[in-house]
């Protein structure tokens, strides 16, 4: 759990478990914007299903992870007067694979309401969110709505080993110095 670059406060329910960003990621430029390190983070085969909510710039990112072994993150980019679309370059996850993800069936009628929620423009991505949220019957209503996380029962505090940050920051640096390199050589 202490793998990561940034920390985070640990919402332990059941049966889903909440995580919600603690401060800016300790890795180095420019990978310190926190919710955006979390939403971009890949969730391990046995945490999975998993359902993502972000706000980014006042736009809500919803990530889906399916509990399918190779099945890799779908992205929703939800934009206030615009609605929902894709994130570049990402499979876009669709109100059925939310529906799957968050243990409903294709037959409760779930996919619509998620399809009704993302498709009207209108309103917040906080709205959106909390929307989401509840109909989902996901955690972290409250902290869509701005409560701290910290300020929650129950909620733990979990910070990176600066191993894993170091190791995180070599990785980075390795690949932006071949990737001169290979600049150069052209």
């Amino acid at each position: 759990m202490r793998r990561g670059t940034l920390p985070v406060h640990v919402l332990a329910g059941t049966p889903w478990t909440a995580l919600a960003a603690a401060g800016p990621s300790r890795a180095m430029a420019p990978y310190r914007d926190g919710v955006a390190m979390l939403a971009a983070h890949p969730v391990r085969h046995d945490l999975r299903p998993a359902v993502g909510l972000f706000v980014d710039d006042g736009r809500a990112v919803v990530t889906c992870w399916p509990s399918r072994w190779r099945g890799g993150a779908r992205w929703v980019l939800w934009t206030p007067g615009e609605g929902p679309g894709p994130v570049p370059g990402f499979p876009l996850a669709r109100p059925t694979d939310l529906a799957r993800a968050a243990g409903f069936s294709r037959d409760q009628g779930a996919p619509g309401a998620i399809h009704d929620v993302l498709a009207d423009p209108g309103g917040t991505a906080e709205e959106v969110l909390i929307d989401l949220a509840v109909l989902l019957g996901l955690p972290g209503a409250e902290l869509v709505r701005g409560v701290s996380a910290a300020d929650l029962p129950g909620a733990e505090l979990v910070t990176p080993k600066d191993e894993s940050v170091r190791r995180f920051d070599k990785v980075v640096s390795d690949e932006q110095r071949l990737d001169a390199e290979v600049e150069e050589g052209l």
